[in-house]
């Protein structure tokens, strides 16, 4: 069996010790998924036919060629139009449907299914193992169950390749030289203070009021961002930036009612079962790219109220800074 992946998708482990070739033999081909919860609590395949497929990493055996065939005709015949992973799911999904229950398959392939108008066999690869941007970052599912996964796929996130990276960095899967961690003239860091009545609001976190909660509770932080970001441009440092506690997901369209991503499980947002809040990985709060140096591109595009803390500091000694930085509100807006 052969594999392919994307760029975007990066190696846990050897592939080679994956195995699931022999664990399927009958399959043609093995799919990374879109899922956003499994459906399973063990290593095996996810059970679902009609899933998003992702081909973030794909597995393929002899038999899948007619499959690749046509996937590349059909790329190659509008190769400005098509979408390649959008060509996959309509090729392998046509004529998609479960195995029969009341025909004889071994345990082992149980749960794949007929696929490519009924002349092949495809199988997810499960969720915990082969992991989305949202399953491994936000809802973290392998770290929840203890396990490595073979693969990570940077997916469900924001700030296009930059953003990617900035992913992969936040969870110690992207390799910096050591000058990223010693930058001409130093570095600053602060703690952010978040109030208790942000975290834990009266009435909950949560339905009815989540939006509304979340919003009050990430402007209190970049408040206080804003001005760290000034400060550190003043004095030529790099920032580090902190953790920002959020109470929603992200997402492209409408949210559960529990704030998260729709179609994950609400305990994906960390205490959210409970009316509690969570990290949000960094590409999700400031409305900017984010590159090596997050620090100037997070100015790239200040709001107006850090613009004008910028031209101020530009032209204020730096002894002013810390009565500046002191004055009521600047570390936050008022809890409500």
């Amino acid at each position: 069996m052969q594999s392919a992946c994307n760029q975007p998708a990066i190696s846990m482990h050897d592939l080679s010790s994956v195995h699931r070739s022999h664990r399927y033999p009958g399959a043609s081909f093995l799919t990374t998924s879109d899922h956003l919860s499994n459906t399973t609590a063990d290593d095996g395949l996810e059970v679902r036919a009609d899933s998003a497929y992702n081909i973030g990493y794909l597995f393929f055996r002899p038999s899948a060629l007619p499959l690749v065939d046509a996937w590349l005709a059909k790329v190659l015949s509008d190769p400005t139009g098509s979408w390649d992973q959008g060509v996959f799911n309509d090729l392998a999904k046509s004529g998609s449907r479960a195995l029969p229950t009341d025909v004889p398959v071994a345990p082992s392939s149980a749960r794949l299914f007929a696929a490519f108008n009924g002349k092949l066999l495809g199988g997810v690869l499960p969720l915990a193992l082969f992991c989305g941007g949202h399953s491994y970052f936000v809802a973290q599912i392998p770290q929840r169950r203890g396990v490595l996964p073979y693969s990570v796929h940077t997916t469900f996130q924001y700030g296009g390749a930059d953003g990617k990276r900035w992913r992969l960095r936040e969870a110690m899967l992207w390799e910096d030289p050591p000058s990223y961690y010693d930058p001409p003239g130093g570095l600053l860091r602060y703690e952010p203070h978040v109030p208790e009545a942000l975290l834990s609001p009266a009435g909950g976190m949560h339905a009815p009021n989540t939006a509304r909660n979340h919003i009050r509770l990430v402007e209190h932080q970049l408040a206080q961002l804003g001005g760290a970001l000034a400060l550190a441009r003043a004095l030529g440092r790099k920032l580090l930036l902190p953790p920002i506690v959020c109470a929603m997901d992200k997402a492209w369209y409408a949210l559960d009612r529990c704030g998260a991503f729709s179609g994950a499980p609400c305990w994906a947002l960390v205490g959210g079962a409970s009316g509690g809040a969570c990290d949000c990985a960094m590409d999700e709060t400031p409305d900017c790219a984010i590159d090596e140096t997050p620090d100037r591109e997070l100015v790239e595009r200040p709001d107006e109220e850090v613009s004008s803390h910028l031209e101020r500091l530009r032209s204020e000694p730096i002894s002013a800074l810390s009565a500046w930085l002191d004055q009521p509100g600047m570390w936050g807006r008022s809890s409500p």
